[in-house]
Formats: structure tokens, C-alpha cells, sequence
């Protein structure tokens, strides 16, 4: 899996990521990002680049209730495409579709399957 390293994570997440082992690095480590924005919304992110996972959980942060929930695996890429105050958009390349998510202003999730020939 394609991803850029942590220093960028810290700059689009803007917390610190909790890792499950602090001895091991950062590409071989499950990394979680837990973050709201100002839309009521909370993210938690986990990641394990060397197995090409990621989860994204959002919650409603004033009841807590699961808003919507991506489990990945294979993934192939993921960028940043978007790294301001006002947003703050990835892209995921999977074997079978590509999807942009935003975080900033709120969270909205598009998703385009890939042709299989």
C-alpha cells in the first residue's frame, strides 16, 4: 500500500495518532486518528499499511451514534488531495473502485466502482 508517511497523517489529522505497539514502525503498526469536526461529526481512522486495511468510523459526536462505517482491505493508495483549515479531502484507490472522502466541512463519501474486464 501506497501512503504517505506520518508526518503529513499529523498535519490532515491534527492529534497524534495512538499506535497498538510503540516499538514498532509506523508503517508496520496499527495507527488510530480520532478527530471531530465542526459539523458535529467524529472520525475514528484506523490504518495498518502493511496489511493495506483501513477503517473509518464517523459518529454523530453529541449522541454517539455510528453515522457510517468503511472497512478496506487491498487497499493500493491512498492521498491527500485537499489539506486546509476548510478542507480536508483523501482518495482511496482500491482493485475495485476509487473512493474521496471528506472530513472537512463535514463528511461526505463518493465512491466510483472500476470496470472489470
Amino acid at each position: 500500500m501506497k501512503i504517505p508517511n506520518e508526518i503529513p497523517w499529523l498535519s490532515f489529522f491534527q492529534v497524534e495518532p495512538q499506535l497498538l505497539d510503540g516499538d514498532v514502525p509506523y508503517y508496520y503498526n496499527q495507527v488510530k486518528y480520532k478527530f471531530t469536526n465542526g459539523n458535529h461529526e467524529k472520525f475514528i481512522v484506523t490504518m495498518v499499511p502493511s496489511y493495506s486495511e483501513l477503517k473509518l468510523e464517523v459518529f454523530n459526536s453529541d449522541t454517539n451514534e455510528l453515522l457510517g462505517l468503511l472497512d478496506l482491505k487491498n487497499i493500493e493508495t491512498i492521498e491527500i488531495l485537499a489539506d486546509r483549515k476548510e478542507e480536508k479531502r483523501i482518495m482511496i484507490t482500491c482493485p475495485y473502485g476509487v473512493m474521496k472522502v471528506d472530513f472537512v466541512p463535514r463528511c461526505k463519501i463518493f465512491i466510483n466502482q472500476l470496470s472489470v474486464d
